[in-house]
């Protein structure tokens, strides 16, 4: 019964060739779609929607306006405009199509040539679509039409209907009934409008758009289109199609189905272009320009799902939930995406049968576009194993292995041998704090990602803490700062420790006897260093600029005063580091 049902239609079309109204109510507006062929029912994804399947408004996610005009041959001129605004699931659209022709001959009725006039044609469109699930959208487009032709002007109402199936992210169907209605009115005369029945199928493969559209006119042939656009990393698109009606290609040339276009992106404003030829009738040029504003509660999210090690896109579940309820299924790229997000926070948990699940929150801007590469580990175990040396020596020692990752823990390393082992450990990153048997070794941190049923060898090679210069103590006989003999020999061990450590610089600190009875004893302890500090420079070549000197005079004593050893060990001159 189907068929029949179709093939009376056919045959209706057959017979009711050129006798509908308004013909500009057949041309596809936009040189995007124009330059594909005319196949754009099943793509439909920016405000053009409106007018080829206004089931496509409920995918835009920004505002969105479009402006183009087409020159045709003898005069003839379109001119279209149009605005799409999305508000949730729902998006409303209107546009407003004018056409003139210009230096049309009027002939009396007594078949004498008169003089020239203009035709003028055009409709409004209002129009909305919406997102029923993420599979299934529906449109309405209602349109008010106005023709003046001089002599007779004609009024009337009609509309289209849509409905777009997404079949995952590649794919789409699209059904649209075109001009629907009761026909535009001529003084008392009706007549009826172009009626379309389209069916529209898009592939869309990365960077990429194939398109193929069946028509079925209630006054033509039925006929087909085709048409692909390779988007260049959005900054240029190349456009191609091909239409079999509903022109007659067997008089104009099979050549003239062709048509061909490109895209210039520039921000946030595409500059579109189509050319059609049409054999003998001359060439058509169509100009768009298109722009996209992202709008409060437009925000998309886009997530990438891959595997840590191999960094492979992975298949996964992804559970939205906080600003959007939502479960999705990443494609065989790993993405996954939610569209006209309002601002506020997104938890997702990401799940993969075989891998340790993750979880995650992200703060949603409300505009824009946001990117998150989640890397799921895989489900498994591993073992680290290795020794630990003394950097110097080369010999095992002991110590505690630290571990932090998808597990953590502590694991004393073997005093004899050096070695530790760390079993049955998750598979994934970890973090490794190696610590020395004493305070002398400097620990060493390394990151280790261990995979499935892997032992991972790992050693260590600590190094000792380099020991701070010991200076010895210079000393001085009862009221002198002058360098005695002993003295000297201390004082060259101080300066070649300074010599083999030239980063080092100290503070030479003078001190005193607290019997050193009628003497300045602050006076004098600052002589003494000062003359460590002579002795230093002129024999060894220590700049001033490493030793700085002081005087404590009584202040610091070493030993007790009450006897000569005591007291003799308090005249002195002390090194202090200051920088190492």
């Amino acid at each position: 019964m189907l068929i029949n049902l179709i093939l009376f239609i056919i045959n209706l079309g057959y017979s009711d060739i050129g006798t509908s109204a308004l013909p500009l109510l057949k041309i596809g507006p936009g040189p995007r779609a124009t330059a594909m062929g005319d196949g754009f029912v099943g793509l439909c994804d920016d405000v053009t929607a409106l007018y080829w399947n206004p089931a496509g408004l409920a995918q835009l996610n920004k505002f969105e306006t479009f402006l183009s005009h087409q020159e045709w041959f003898y005069g003839f001129r379109d001119e279209y405009i149009s605005l799409g605004l999305p508000v949730g699931k729902s998006s409303f659209g209107f546009g407003a199509v004018y056409s003139r022709t210009d230096g049309v001959e009027h002939w009396t009725i007594n078949n004498n040539p008169g003089d020239t006039f203009a035709t003028q044609t055009g409709f409004i469109a209002l129009g909305y679509g919406y997102e029923l699930t993420r599979s299934f959208l529906f449109g309405i487009t209602l349109k008010g039409l106005y023709d003046d032709l001089r002599v007779e002007k004609g009024t009337g109402l009609g509309g289209d209907l849509g409905l777009l199936f997404r079949l995952g992210e590649r794919f789409n169907i699209g059904l649209v009934g075109k001009n629907l209605g009761l026909g535009v009115k001529y003084g008392e005369t009706n007549y009826p409008l172009p009626m379309q029945f389209k069916l529209g199928l898009c592939l869309r493969p990365s960077h990429f758009n194939i398109v193929s559209d069946f028509t079925l006119p209630l006054d033509n042939i039925p006929h087909l289109n085709l048409g692909i656009e390779w988007n260049i990393k959005n900054i240029l698109a190349l456009r191609a199609g091909y239409r079999t009606g509903p022109q007659d290609l067997t008089s104009l040339g099979f050549a003239n189905g062709l048509s061909f276009g490109v895209g210039l992106f520039l921000g946030k404003v595409c500059v579109d272009y189509a050319f059609v030829p049409y054999g003998d009738l001359g060439n058509t040029h169509k100009f768009g320009l298109r722009t996209a504003i992202p709008l409060p509660g437009s925000g998309l999210f886009k997530i990438k799902v891959i595997d840590a090690r191999t960094k492979r896109p992975i298949t996964a579940c992804v559970l939205f939930s906080g600003i959007r309820q939502e479960t999705r299924q990443s494609n065989l790229k790993g993405e996954a995406y939610l569209e006209k997000l309002n601002s506020g926070w997104l938890k997702l948990g990401v799940t993969k049968d075989g891998y340790f699940p993750y979880n995650d929150s992200v703060f949603i801007q409300g505009i824009g576009e946001q990117n998150l590469t989640v890397e799921l580990i895989k489900l498994g175990y591993g073992t680290i194993w290795g020794m630990v040396y003394d950097s110097l020596t080369k010999k095992p020692i002991g110590g505690i292995v630290t571990y932090t990752g998808q597990s953590s823990g502590n694991f004393n390393v073997d005093t004899l041998t050096g070695t530790y082992t760390l079993r049955d450990l998750p598979i994934g990153l970890y973090e490794l704090e190696v610590k020395g048997p004493s305070l002398n070794y400097i620990p060493q941190r390394c990151s280790v990602y261990l995979t499935y049923d892997e032992v991972v060898t790992k050693d260590f090679y600590l190094l000792r803490r380099k020991e701070l210069p010991k200076f010895p103590s210079i000393y001085f006989k009862t009221g002198s700062s002058e360098i005695s003999d002993e003295a000297k020999f201390a004082l060259d061990k101080a300066g070649k420790i300074l010599l083999e450590n030239p980063q080092v610089m100290v503070e030479l600190s003078g001190h005193c006897d607290k019997k050193e009875s009628g003497i300045d004893l602050w006076r004098l302890s600052q002589k003494r260093a000062e003359a460590v500090k002579k002795y230093l420079n002129e024999k060894f070549g220590i700049s001033f600029e490493r030793m700085q000197v002081q005087g404590y005079a009584d202040t610091q004593p070493f030993a007790p005063s009450e006897t000569e050893t005591g007291r003799s060990l308090n005249r002195r001159v002390d090194f202090r580091i200051l920088k190492e």
